[in-house]
């Protein structure tokens, strides 16, 4: 089977060009990043042919092949499967559209947060489309655009390095708090909470860390007295920090009010994985895909009124105020008056969140990709 992958020039924003090693070492990267790379290297293990043009650089890492964007002529374009990761309406996507064989290519649309209706009309004009959806709350918006029965559902998943660990003791964890600042998605608004918490209970909240693997250095907080900023970290290292961690607090929304809807979320995998609490806005994928592995915090109904938690793109100028971080450190402090409660819900979100790997996902995604060839 030989699938092309599109991804367009992204390194103006990321800190490195698009590779598998760079990846594991931790620079520049998102999920949408690290999935693509991920499934590419399961599919190229498994036998398959795998390309991935448009990152700028040619690589030939773990047997996937990265053809630069310079080289279109050498796109292989005897291909089963085509997917753009990120829709840009661009001279080379559009010739490489223009050149794909519509009775032997099918197209699927993976990680459908950036593409407009029109745009996969356009295509379906001339391609059999699916859908592969990284949420079921994206996956919703375009019943009427990809028959359901032509899509499926792939989220993110972890790897090796979060599997089969040693959860340390509880002592060991009380107390350590953390938050992964990828893209300021609520760092701010975490520091407030734990600074709050803080107050009433030093031990319950003594240490806060922020950090990150794949954010520039513009992005980053400064440290202050017991919230510190550790930079960007590999995956080893955010893993051995979320080993020691009671509390991953991720209230997905920026200081002027925007919520961070077109997430899976998988550093709430990962701290799951390490035995780490997840106290989360009830938003975006979090009922489906998480259900009650994590803690969420329920938005209220007045507030539902003129905002829909669950909408694509929205904003939500409330959650960034006193009375929102207040249903955080009750939801916490209801947590720590039963906790017989709090450690039943950690050991539940290890056993799940270990499931969930590359090597699980990647088989599902080949089962799709070979039965509708």
């Amino acid at each position: 089977m030989k699938i092309l992958f599109f991804f367009p020039n992204e390194n103006r924003v990321r800190t490195k060009s698009l590779s598998y090693t760079n990846l594991k070492e931790g620079s520049g990267f998102s999920g949408t990043e690290t999935a693509l790379l991920e499934m590419s290297k399961f599919l190229v293990d498994r036998g398959h042919s795998v390309q991935i043009y448009g990152v700028a650089d040619t690589y030939n890492d773990y047997g996937i092949n990265f053809i630069s964007e310079n080289d279109i002529n050498r796109v292989d374009l005897d291909i089963d499967w085509y997917s753009p990761i990120f829709f840009c309406l661009i001279d080379k996507q559009k010739n490489l559209l223009n050149r794909l064989n519509s009775e032997r290519t099918k197209v699927f649309i993976w990680f459908q947060c950036f593409i407009s209706d029109n745009y996969i009309h356009e295509i379906k004009q001339k391609f059999q489309v699916y859908g592969q959806y990284l949420c079921n709350y994206v996956a919703n918006e375009y019943p009427n655009v990809i028959d359901k029965k032509n899509s499926w559902i792939i989220y993110n998943g972890i790897d090796e390095n979060f599997i089969n660990l040693d959860i340390p003791d509880i002592s060991i964890k009380r107390g350590n708090w953390i938050f992964h600042a990828t893209y300021e998605r609520g760092g701010s608004i975490a520091k407030k909470i734990f600074s709050k918490i803080n107050i009433i209970d030093e031990k319950l909240a003594s240490k806060m860390l922020l950090l990150s693997y794949h954010t520039p250095d513009v992005y980053k907080y400064e440290s202050s007295n017991n919230i510190v900023n550790c930079g960007s970290k590999t995956k080893i290292e955010v893993r051995d920090m979320l080993l020691k961690s009671d509390y991953f607090v991720y209230p997905l929304v920026l200081d002027d009010g925007r919520v961070h809807h077109d997430t899976f979320g998988s550093v709430m995998l990962e701290a799951l994985a390490c035995g780490t609490i997840v106290v989360v806005w009830d938003v975006a994928c979090i009922s489906s895909v998480y259900e009650d592995y994590v803690v969420k915090i329920s938005v209220p109904d007045h507030i539902k009124r003129n905002y829909n938690p669950f909408a694509r793109f929205a904003s939500c100028k409330w959650m960034t105020t006193d009375e929102a971080q207040q249903l955080y450190i009750d939801k916490i402090m209801e947590l720590e008056s039963d906790q017989v409660k709090k450690e039943l819900i950690r050991a539940r979100g290890v056993e799940w969140a270990r499931k969930i790997t590359w090597e699980t996902l990647g088989s599902q995604m080949e089962y799709h990709l070979i039965s509708n060839v």
